[in-house]
């Protein structure tokens, strides 16, 4: 009976253990992923302004472009059309 005692009791002290360290690694994960996603949002902030100055810059490019673009999904969404 002592001896079933002493292994519950071990047995415990492991599982707190390894509870303690899960949720020290889960905690920095989460730490890790929050700090990530500011760097994130911030390079993307500094993108959009990139972005903003270049069409300020050159106006008529940044249309030519966007019809560009346009014209290509348009055909491709036109050829998936046509296709099925």
């Amino acid at each position: 009976m002592e001896n079933a005692r002493k292994n519950n009791e071990s047995s415990t002290k492991e599982a707190n253990r390894v509870g303690e360290r899960l949720q020290g690694i889960l905690t920095e994960g989460r730490e890790n992923g929050r700090e990530a996603w500011k760097n994130i949002q911030a390079r993307g902030k500094e993108s959009m302004d990139d972005v903003q100055k270049l069409i300020q810059k050159h106006p008529g490019k940044a249309v030519g472009l966007a019809v560009l673009i346009g014209a290509v999904f348009g055909a491709l969404v036109s050829f998936r059309r046509n296709k099925a």
